[in-house]
């Protein structure tokens, strides 16, 4: 047998054995039943390319800390891993992963991390994405991932976190991506991104950001693509002293001016949303906009109010891609005349 299914069915318990004879057993699920308790003794010797074990417990799924240890070190399964998310898991304070163990993803249903959770994965080079997006994670203590030295993606989008400390990113200095998109996130503390210098792209939209420090993003000498859209924010490009940036979205806040006279060139910035702010035809210098912005390729500046012909000759003038709600009221204007000829 190297495939078995038992998913949906009312199982509440299995034997401490049950599968350790099923040595060419690679796909297990046990999915949607009512476990409470999981040994890892109980696929000992099988060679699991996919375990399945979701949808279990009301209450928690205890699974011993030598789940993973205990599967033969020739085993696939760390390849895909293991899913066992909708557990409703609310808090994980040890992982003992086995040292010399390939770990690729990791998914679960957690409230709160606690800053030990991680720390046996600490020789582990290959653990390089980390997915805890739509759990219920609502805290992350200081120095939560700081043992996660070879980590280039974390995405925690989907929480109900409300803050970002200064020690929350600790230990990141390989991370290339990062999403703290769709949270309750209020404040970020002007230190939280410093480990971070090569982080390439940061997603904050659909937060609750009113604010930011200016110096927030001064460490993040690689991040070509930040998204800050879905906020309350009134800063815009004045939040980015460094000029590396190539795509910025800043659409569904509350910037009710733009004036780049003061600030450096954005030299690689190539596509920028600005669509549903504050901006109009008084508050939106479009002369040191288009200076500054010198390799500018597209432009979105729907839902503002601005009617002026003086950003549509400059986007003209530089070959820059412009979608305003003018612009597309034009076209269909002129496409209904073509119809009635």
């Amino acid at each position: 047998i190297n495939w078995l299914s038992l998913r949906n069915n009312s199982i509440e318990f299995i034997d401490s054995n049950a599968f350790s004879y099923l040595i060419h057993l690679k796909y297990l699920d046990l999915s949607l039943n009512r476990l409470n308790q999981f040994f890892s003794t109980s696929i000992k010797n099988c060679r699991l390319d996919n375990f399945l074990i979701y949808g279990n417990s009301k209450q928690r799924l205890t699974i011993d800390s030598q789940f993973i240890a205990d599967i033969p070190n020739d085993s696939n399964i760390s390849k895909t891993l293991f899913n066992y998310d909708f557990n409703q898991i609310k808090e994980l304070y040890h992982l003992d992963y086995f040292p010399e163990r390939p770990v690729h993803d990791f998914v679960s249903k957690i409230q709160i991390i606690n800053s030990e959770l991680f720390q046996n994965l600490l020789h582990v080079q290959s653990l390089e994405k980390l997915n805890l997006k739509g759990l219920l994670i609502e805290r992350i203590q200081d120095k939560s991932f700081q043992d996660l030295k070879s980590l280039k993606s974390l995405d925690l989008s989907l929480n109900n976190l409300l803050e970002i400390n200064h020690k929350t990113f600790d230990g990141l200095v390989k991370i290339e991506e990062l999403s703290i998109a769709m949270n309750n996130i209020s404040t970020i503390h002007d230190l939280a991104f410093t480990d971070l210098a090569n982080l390439k792209h940061l997603n904050l939209s659909f937060n609750h950001l009113k604010t930011v420090s200016n110096n927030l993003f001064i460490n993040l000498k690689s991040m070509i693509n930040c998204d800050l859209s879905h906020n309350y924010l009134k800063q815009s490009l004045s939040l980015f002293q460094r000029n590396i940036l190539v795509s910025l979205n800043l659409s569904f806040n509350e910037i009710d001016s733009i004036n780049l006279k003061n600030m450096n060139f954005f030299p690689k910035l190539t596509e920028i949303d600005l669509g549903f702010n504050s901006l109009n035809d008084n508050n939106f210098d479009v002369v040191s906009f288009f200076h500054k912005l010198s390799d500018l390729a597209v432009l979105r500046i729907e839902g503002n109010a601005i009617t002026s012909n003086l950003l549509k000759f400059y986007c003209s003038k530089y070959n820059v891609e412009l979608y305003d709600f003018p612009q597309l009221e034009n076209n269909f204007q002129e496409y209904y005349k073509n119809l009635e000829k």
